[in-house]
């Protein structure tokens, strides 16, 4: 028998653009996984403030993928800066000055300093072109790790190719090692769990509306309307929602408190970024909730429509509405994330969009 459990060993990569997609996904998951990474490619779009978040609010490990390398000084005055979040993996160049001046940073502090030997992405032409050591990578990771270890490192990121022998090292005696996540169909990573009996569940994929794609107008059926929320409508917002994302085994529901802390109270909130379509009565009947990323992005962040009123176009109306509302507003690009249980990417393409990333969830029977 299977069961959803929350492993500290299992560290789920938030390789999205920007803070508010990345809660999205953890909110998603929810209590299913308790440690995540974010990366240097989210720093400007607010990646520090969700890690601070995900940690003192929502009781999440975090692992803050910043490779750092720099001399000494630097290094140790911007480990001791991040080590202030309270956090709890940081990833640093193995090299041996490096791995001290961190160190030295976390000092007093519960943070894990995790050196990176040589990148997974590069080969030996690559380390050619940098006047590296000759010799086989393998080798020369295992060698790198020990000096490493030497100098203090918590743990070392390798590929499971080198794990077993990193392992080995005597250096490496309570020491951890942390693997990369799964990478596209037929990586090491991905062979690595198949082997070890993962199984592949659903795919899940970041789409993105280029700038300067058309919009094409999208028609609505006769007698509905389409247009900003009003704030006696809120309710009637959230239950549509709820009941469409509730038809996902599982899900956990969310109250009216809780989605209206997230959209219509703070800084952020705007009537604007509440998209509905009404039907003849006026109820609504569709609702799309946008919002804008630091990074000069609209992400549209819920797309619902009442069970009764599917198969009308009113989701491409909702999309195309948004897309527009956005550019009229100084955010020429569009994105959203989904996944195969919702059966809606041929919705998104139909609309213009592009799948700029594709994730795949592996599980482990337990």
């Amino acid at each position: 028998m299977s069961a959803a459990v929350s492993d500290d060993r299992l560290i789920v990569a938030l390789d999205v653009p920007n803070a508010l997609e990345g809660l999205r996904i953890a909110e998603e998951i929810g209590d299913a996984v308790s440690f995540y990474k974010i990366g240097l490619g989210m720093l400007t779009g607010g990646g520090l403030a969700l890690a601070n978040e995900l940690k003192q609010e929502h009781g999440k490990r975090i692992f803050l993928d910043m490779k750092f390398f720099d001399i000494g000084q630097t290094v140790e005055n911007a480990v001791r800066g991040i080590a202030q979040f309270d956090l709890d993996f940081l990833t640093v160049h193995g090299d041996p000055h490096v791995v001290r001046a961190a160190k030295e940073g976390a000092a007093g502090k519960d943070l894990k300093i995790l050196a990176v030997t040589i990148l997974t992405s590069l080969d030996r032409g690559d380390l050619d072109a940098s006047l590296i050591l000759p010799g086989d990578i393998d080798d020369l990771v295992v060698e790198r790790a020990a000096r490493a270890f030497e100098a203090g490192a918590d743990g070392i990121i390798a590929s499971p190719n080198e794990a077993a022998r990193i392992r080995a090292l005597p250096e490496a005696e309570g020491k951890l090692i942390v693997t990369p996540g799964v990478r596209p169909a037929g990586s090491a990573a991905e062979r690595f769990l198949v082997a070890r009996g993962a199984r592949a569940g659903y795919d899940a994929w970041v789409l993105e509306l280029p700038e300067g794609r058309v919009i094409d107008e999208q028609p609505l059926p006769a007698g509905h309307t389409l247009g900003e929320g009003r704030p006696d409508e809120m309710r009637r917002v959230h239950r549509v929602v709820e009941d469409a994302f509730n038809e996902w085994r599982g899900r956990r529901p969310t109250t009216f408190e809780q989605w209206s802390a997230d959209f219509l109270k703070g800084e952020e909130a705007a009537p604007w970024r509440c998209r509905v379509v009404r039907d003849p009565t006026g109820d609504v009947v569709g609702v799309a909730m946008v919002v804008a990323s630091e990074d000069g992005m609209l992400w549209v962040d819920e797309l619902a429509v009442d069970a009764r009123r599917r198969g009308l176009g009113l989701a491409r109306a909702l999309l195309a509405d948004s897309f527009a509302e956005g550019r009229r507003r100084g955010l020429p690009r569009a994105g959203l994330s989904t996944d195969s249980r919702t059966g809606a990417l041929g919705l998104y393409e139909h609309v213009g969009m592009e799948v700029v990333a594709t994730f795949r969830r592996y599980s482990l029977a337990v």
